[in-house]
């Protein structure tokens, strides 16, 4: 008999025991991947049929996704629309404001009288001018245009435009 046939005659019961455990191992493997396998096709029979308590499937979820995505694309265009009336409106708006505070006259103090331009992004809009005096007060306005006035423009009311537009 050759040697080899002899090794596996004398060693032929621990064999068999090594054979038993690694079919053993095989076998609780297949019963944990079974269970895993039967838990993984609920999910997915779930997934396709809409969950207990949840009648939509996955085909369902998606089209629903799908025209919410729509509606937001729709709300996010009428915003945009909004955004640049907005923007447009802004663009008339007074965005600058130029203060200048200053004695009219020498016999007055505390610097009562004073120059507010208010200015778009252009340079238009008014320029204020208030002149305080013990006796009177005045209050002139002049139309400003490109940060310039068809009228003379005093010394301060050129300051309040320049700070104004320095923004």
């Amino acid at each position: 008999m050759p040697q080899w046939m002899e090794w596996l005659h004398e060693n032929s019961f621990a064999l068999l025991i090594i054979t038993l455990g690694v079919t053993f191992l095989i076998l609780l493997l297949m019963v944990i991947l079974f269970y895993r396998f039967k838990k993984i096709s609920k999910m997915y029979k779930n997934l396709m049929t809409g969950q207990e308590g949840n009648s939509k499937n996955l085909e369902e979820l998606l089209f629903q996704n799908l025209e919410n995505n729509e509606n937001i694309i729709q709300k996010l265009k009428e915003q945009e629309v909004e955004i640049n009336q907005l923007k447009n409106i802004s663009l008339e708006t007074i965005r600058h404001i130029g203060i200048v505070r200053y004695n009219a006259f020498d016999n007055v103090g505390s610097n009562q009288s004073f120059s507010v331009a208010l200015l778009d992004h252009k340079g238009s809009g008014v320029i204020l001018s208030s002149l305080y005096g013990r006796e009177v007060s005045q209050v002139y306005a002049k139309p400003v245009k490109e940060s310039r006035s068809s009228y003379p423009l005093t010394e301060e009311e050129e300051k309040a435009i320049q700070e104004a537009m320095s923004e």
